[in-house]
Parts: C-alpha cells; sequence; structure tokens
C-alpha cells in the first residue's frame, strides 16, 4: 500500500489601490482555493492635500465591503477617483469644471451609499438575574453609531421592549453594548419565567456611518433565570 500526504492547493489574493500612493487597502493573502476572503475599502482618503473617493474594485464590483471565493490568483484593486477632477469623483459635469456658488468653485462630492459593514455576536442565552442583555458589535471597514433594542415575547401579541443603547465605534472597534432591564420589566419576566421556561428574545442592531446609510442585524437569544 502507498501512503501519499495531499497538500490542499493554494491561491494568492492581493489587494491594493489605484491611486497606488494611496495608503489602503493593502492585503496579501495565501488561502486554500476556493476559500472565501473578506476585503474593504475606505469611503475617501486624502492623498497630497485632495481627497479621493471609492468608487468600484477592478473587476466592477461597487461594494466597499465584500466576500468573494478566491478559486485562483487574484489581484483586485480598489479604485478612487479625485473629487472635483472633472466635476466629481469619477465624472464629468454638463459645464465641465466644478460647480460654481456666489463666486466660488465648491468640488462635487461623490455620494456614499453603501451600507458599513456590521458584525454582531449574542451569546444563545442570557440570565434574567444580570439584569443587562449583552451584545458585541463592530463595524469592521469605518467608524459607525451603533444602536440596540431588545424586543422579548412574553406571549402571543404580548410584547416588552427595552429602551435602546447607543454607542458611537471607530472603525474595527469592537465593544458591549449592554442592554438594560428595568426593574418594572425584570418583575414581569420573572412572572413570565413560572410558565413560560425560556422566552423568546430578539435582538435588533442598528449600524449608521457618516453618510446616513444603514446596517440591521437581527438576532435571537434564550432568557432564564
Amino acid at each position: 500500500m502507498v501512503e501519499r500526504e495531499l497538500q490542499p492547493r493554494t491561491v494568492t489574493l492581493i489587494a491594493g489601490a489605484d491611486p497606488p500612493a494611496l495608503p489602503a487597502p493593502s492585503l496579501s493573502r495565501t488561502l486554500i482555493a476556493g476559500a472565501s476572503a473578506q476585503v474593504s475599502a475606505p469611503v475617501a482618503q486624502q492623498l497630497g492635500g485632495d481627497e479621493y473617493r471609492f468608487v468600484r474594485w477592478s473587476d466592477g464590483a461597487t461594494a466597499r465591503a465584500r466576500t468573494l471565493a478566491v478559486a485562483a490568483d487574484t489581484r483586485l484593486v480598489a479604485v478612487f477617483a479625485r473629487v472635483g477632477a472633472g466635476g466629481g469623483a469619477g465624472g464629468a459635469s454638463p459645464g465641465g469644471g466644478d460647480t460654481a456658488t456666489g463666486g466660488t468653485t465648491t468640488p462635487a462630492t461623490a455620494a456614499d451609499d453603501t451600507p458599513p459593514t456590521l458584525d454582531v455576536i449574542t451569546p444563545p442565552r442570557a440570565r434574567l438575574a444580570s439584569h443587562h442583555l449583552r451584545v458585541r458589535a463592530a463595524c469592521p471597514a469605518e467608524p459607525c453609531h451603533v444602536s440596540a433594542r431588545a424586543t422579548i415575547h412574553l406571549r402571543p401579541r404580548h410584547r416588552l421592549h427595552t429602551r435602546t443603547v447607543r454607542r458611537d465605534l471607530a472603525a474595527g472597534e469592537r465593544r458591549t453594548v449592554a442592554i438594560h432591564l428595568a426593574a418594572k420589566a425584570r418583575r414581569r419576566l420573572a412572572r413570565a419565567l413560572r410558565h413560560r421556561p425560556s422566552p423568546h428574545v430578539g435582538l435588533a442592531t442598528v449600524a449608521t456611518d457618516s453618510a446616513g446609510n444603514r446596517t440591521t442585524a437581527r438576532t435571537t437569544l434564550a432568557l432564564r433565570r
């Protein structure tokens, strides 16, 4: 019998920026062929006193944060355009040049309509005695404002809503958002737990970026004494 050690085929993913002098994104990673990888690009970058805004990826995709399957060696470039060049980022205005207002020129700004990437981690269950429901949230690609709220289903058509908790997160920062259960709510839940062993709890976490784009993540957990 002949024994052979099989090695999985690997591929390389390289990500860069255009113009190349921009500092991000920068990625070089070796993966097993067919594996998935996450890449993201910032909304805007500064270079030489000029602002450059993200337009698209070199393969035509326009989502700043994305997940792709890498089947072969791949080079992916985030394409940026200088704001004000030709009337905006990556396009020309009908009159040629910048938009005039009151005798001064104001560079046109490309609209950011890409929702932020939101990563949420919730435990499978929580205890009423802790007085809090906790959510771990992060926006990997950009700063964001996160809000979280819980809806507890005591019985059919009877729900209990908590107050909304808000936090500001830096890009890549992961923080715990603690949703407080008020004393009145805990008393009602204690009574409900006598008849229902584990009420269903729905958590809605919303991330909003600087352009007002939103991403909502909905998770569930079980509540116990």
